[in-house]
């Protein structure tokens, strides 16, 4: 995939724009505070569909003006026609979306069209991170590479809030539980969960292969690593007991079957969402009394296994960053292999963080892809390394982009 040219207009301090990439590296440089990073938010938004800073639509439009405007041009392999998405927000909170000059109504079918990975200095803390944050790395990855997840993770969480409610309310009120109505979010709540869990699992099952052998070459053979996805539940809330919860934690472990793949015989999800919907039924009481679910995807996490020991736990710091850039070089990987595209990869400042080794890994591994970086320098640490010989250098100056 290249993406050929971006348009933007009133995109944060950047009122108006065209910039033309080039296939290789592509060196958005200049000083802090200049718009670097607002390009790659723009081509991240089109890949995503939101900010890869997590910011409301309304704060990527001028501070004075009423919409921001945005269009991404690129072609897919092997393929003569250009394809096209763009966005139109409004500080009213319309936002219009066109994919191929063809309005959308709905963002799964803008999704996943532009193939993109995004890498920051923060995905650098995937490892001693907290669990919210892998869970961020699977649902970003996994929507990018399968759209349809966005609905599933949806509902997945509109139910999560409707029974959240619903557990406030009894609360409250101290009145007797409606176990009719429990009962019916039990059912409903564990086979969103079911869909889910699916989804990450066989994700995680798939980002192993890749990254193990990433961080194999990466450490010339010295690291083993090992991903596992691992349901967890909330052992340190309402006073439970840590054994009791890892023996609940374990049913649905178990229920993931060989390979974390759904079910014991990998694939019938019926197994994962009998066992969810009897544990949201036996913790029922504590789950009043702390007002929220205790169990369930939105508080599972990636189980990170370095030599056979925790990485988290044991891990080095140099270790745990050549993790993470595993992880990262794994998800673009996948993705590759599963929508048969090579994706752009945007590197926010990543290898001012990096030392030499793992910067030299990190562009030799990206040497034949589509990279567009962001730099104080225009040549920073790119200067000598001799697959790129060839660097589009873009110099970002108040909002200004011109091309060296």
């Amino acid at each position: 995939m290249h993406l050929s040219r971006i348009y933007l207009n009133y995109f944060r301090n950047i009122e108006s724009a065209t910039i033309d990439f080039g296939r290789g590296v592509n060196i958005l440089w200049g000083d802090n505070a200049q718009g670097k990073s607002n390009v790659l938010e723009a081509i991240y938004f089109c890949a995503r569909g939101k900010s890869f800073r997590g910011a409301h639509e309304k704060q990527l439009i001028t501070h004075d003006k009423e919409f921001s405007a945005f269009r991404a041009e690129f072609y897919k392999t092997d393929a003569d026609r250009m394809s096209t998405l763009a966005f139109t927000l409004s500080r009213s909170g319309k936002k219009v979306m066109l994919r191929d000059e063809v309005e959308e109504k709905s963002l799964v079918n803008m999704v996943g069209r532009l193939h993109a990975v995004m890498f920051t200095p923060q995905h650098l803390t995937l490892v001693t991170g907290s669990p919210a944050e892998r869970r961020e790395f699977m649902n970003i990855a996994i929507s990018l590479c399968y759209p349809p997840y966005i609905r599933a993770l949806a509902t997945y969480n509109r139910t999560l809030e409707e029974r959240n409610a619903l557990l406030r309310q009894t609360a409250l009120s101290g009145e007797k539980p409606r176990y009719d109505l429990f009962e019916i979010f039990a059912q409903s709540l564990a086979e969103a969960a079911a869909a889910v869990v699916t989804c990450r699992a066989d994700f995680v099952r798939k980002t192993n292969v890749f990254a193990r052998q990433q961080l194999s070459s990466l450490s010339r053979g010295m690291d083993y690593l090992s991903l596992s996805y691992i349901p967890r539940g909330a052992a340190e809330e309402a006073g439970a007991d840590p054994v009791a919860e890892e023996g609940k934690n374990a049913v649905l472990t178990d229920a993931l079957g060989a390979d974390g793949k759904i079910g014991p015989d990998g694939g019938k999800a019926d197994v994962y969402t009998a066992a969810m919907q009897s544990l949201l039924m036996s913790d029922l009481p504590r789950e009043i009394a702390a007002k929220t679910t205790l169990y369930g995807p939105h508080r599972d996490d990636i189980g990170i296994s370095l030599n056979g020991r925790s990485a988290r736990s044991f891990a080095s710091q140099g270790q745990t960053r050549s993790i993470a850039l595993a992880l990262k070089m794994a998800e673009g990987q996948l993705m590759h292999r599963m929508l048969g595209e090579r994706p752009v990869y945007l590197l926010d400042d990543v290898l001012s963080e990096l030392d030499e080794g793992r910067r030299e890994f990190l562009l030799t591994e990206l040497r034949h892809e589509q990279i567009i970086l962001t730099s104080c320098e225009p040549d920073f640490r790119i200067r000598d390394f001799e697959p790129f010989s060839h660097i589009t250098r873009l110099h970002v100056q108040k909002g200004k982009i011109k091309e060296m």
